[in-house]
């Protein structure tokens, strides 16, 4: 039997940091934030200098000196990058002639390029130049992957990233610039990346700020790391200090009494507070909320298709401000449902506010918060904690065992963000078809489900608290409710409805129940998500990519040119 192929572990260059704040896990993205020695823009100046510099070329040096591959995607010239390895004591020469270094320079316009060509042209160029499966990839002003002002198309950019990634089981290093740009698309990389980091000056020395970080020994979140350089003044270690940055910041934030609000959240209201900023939209509080400690944000909630874009907000500012940062949600004109509140509170917002609370209810509420820090645990995969709070994709009437099963999956998916629901066993009075009962049974929810065994129908109620299951059986049944059915039981508690179904299911075996599918001839199909769309490659795309053969070149020595054949859409390519 072939052994299997051990494969490599990179962690962060910083000698003596914590290994849950240093390492990388495979198949993932991870976001390094860190401002230039110098301002610089879409210029062309050299961004990787000094501190983040430092950083990434120790990162390179120690995957080298193992059994890793490294591929360094460039913006500034590479001679700084290259000349630093050799400080570390890597043959770089040595290291781009066997492959296992590759070095890319960004060329052109890379805006203009990502605009005509989309994400995928930059990952094909990765496969065509060599870049391995396994590799560590660090990618400097990754900000330029992601399209400016489109949100959405940032977002799928950020997925088909990830996807590259984890097909080719390699690890990302993407180094941001804090601009603008970056913040929108760290935003748009949020539900993507496994870690999110920056640097920051403290007086004479620097810190590691982690906002959260995956490490193959589990997930951590709000912790700062102090830094310094050896006595040779390049490489960085950890000083030893560590502290929590919610202790450290949240008693004496300077942004403690700020309060950032949507438009809509105060629009028809008088005696708005004088200090409130309103913005126009939540992109415009995304970018007021950048580097927030203890403020507040406030986000309108008006139904239609805005709770995924909501909910994805509140868990992007959580992970990345902090638990001191306070998030409400304020209803208006729709009320949330109730498993999509608690899905909310799940990503971090600490309240949600209800459509019919006054104004000065409101504001009280708003600075009741003052000072509290979230406490909850923020998950780190938005869509894991999405898909717990949907309801099931069927809804109306099951065979009785396809209802137990669907009961049973309910209850388990739910019990990771606490929803709530109702079980509901009405018994028919002797007068009473079974068919003509279920078809009295009209549910329109998803998650709300129905069946008959011998001489009952039971009813789910998927996010169906105990005070709302009366007014819901009356909307269900109406007046059948009194008039097919002499008494019911409720079951709320998870121990009672997983109880009733193992009961119900027993008697299944002894007594078995009809199948009125046929006769009540309801669909139950499930729902269905459509992928991402794609988009080939342009066939004669200029490069946007270069490939550096030896460290003395300053310019490239191989460039795909124009007249090329379309490139090649697999890893497997040989140099």
């Amino acid at each position: 039997m072939k052994p299997r192929q051990r494969v490599p572990r990179y962690g962060l260059g910083i000698a003596g940091l914590a290994a849950s704040a240093r390492d990388m896990l495979p198949g993932r993205l991870y976001a390094m934030v860190a401002p230039s020695a110098r301002a610089d823009g879409e210029d062309g100046s050299d961004g990787m200098l000094g501190i983040p510099l430092a950083c990434l070329a120790a990162t390179v040096a120690g995957a080298l000196r193992g059994d890793g591959r490294v591929a360094a995607v460039l913006h500034s010239a590479p001679a700084d990058f290259l000349a630093r390895l050799g400080s570390h004591g890597i043959d770089a020469g040595r290291c781009l002639a066997d492959g296992r270094l590759v070095v890319l320079r960004q060329t052109g316009d890379y805006a203009a390029h990502l605009a005509h060509h989309g994400a995928q042209r930059f990952l094909d160029e990765l496969d065509y130049l060599g870049v391995r499966r396994h590799s560590l990839v660090v990618v400097e002003r990754a900000e330029r992957l992601f399209s400016a002002g489109d949100g959405r198309e940032a977002v799928e950019q950020a997925q088909r990233y990830q996807h590259w990634f984890a097909e080719a089981g390699a690890t990302g290093l993407l180094l941001f610039q804090p601009s603008p740009r970056g913040g929108a698309a760290l935003r748009a990389l949020d539900d993507c990346c496994a870690g999110l980091a920056s640097f920051r000056a403290e007086g004479p020395r620097f810190l590691w700020q982690v906002r959260y970080w995956l490490s193959p020994l589990g997930s951590i979140s709000q912790r700062e790391y102090g830094l310094g350089f050896d006595t040779h003044g390049t490489p960085l270690i950890a000083d030893g200090s560590e502290i929590e940055s919610l202790q450290a910041h949240i008693q004496q934030a300077p942004d403690q009494d700020r309060v950032i609000a949507t438009r809509a959240v105060v629009d028809g209201e008088q005696g708005v507070p004088a200090h409130w900023r309103i913005v126009d939209d939540l992109g415009g509080l995304l970018e007021s909320a950048e580097g927030a400690i203890a403020a507040t944000c406030v986000i309108d909630f008006h139904g239609g298709d805005q709770l995924r874009v909501l909910a994805r907000a509140v868990h992007y500012l959580r992970r990345s401000c902090g638990r001191g940062l306070r998030i409400v949600v304020r209803e208006r004109r729709l009320r949330l449902r109730y498993n999509d509140e608690l899905l909310l509170l799940r990503l971090g917002a600490n309240s949600v506010v209800y459509a019919e609370v006054g104004f000065s209810r409101f504001l009280s509420l708003v600075e009741a918060l003052h000072g509290q820090a979230y406490s909850g645990s923020v998950p780190d995969d938005f869509e894991s904690a999405v898909q717990a709070a949907l309801p099931p994709p069927h809804s109306g009437y099951l065979t009785p065992i396809a209802f137990c099963e669907m009961v049973r999956e309910c209850m388990a998916q739910s019990a990771h963000i606490g929803v709530e629901s109702t079980l509901v066993c009405l018994y028919l009075t002797s007068e009473t078809a079974h068919l003509d009962a279920l078809r009295a049974c009209r549910v329109k929810r998803p998650g709300d489900l129905f069946t008959a065994d011998g001489r009952s129908v039971w009813l789910f109620l998927y996010a169906c608290r105990e005070p709302d299951a009366d007014t819901t059986l009356d909307r269900v049944f109406g007046d059948a409710l009194v008039q097919m059915f002499e008494g019911h039981t409720r079951f709320f508690a998870p121990i009672d409805i997983l109880g009733a179904i193992d009961g119900l299911e027993r008697s299944l075996y002894d007594a078995p129940a009809a199948d009125y599918s046929a006769q009540l001839a309801e669909a139950t199909d499930a729902r269905a998500t459509a992928p991402i769309a794609t988009e080939p490659a342009p066939a004669h795309a200029a490069p946007t990519l270069a490939l550096i053969r030896h460290p003395l070149d300053a310019t490239p020595a191989h460039e795909i040119r124009a007249s090329r054949q379309p490139l090649p859409l697999t890893s497997e390519h040989a140099r």
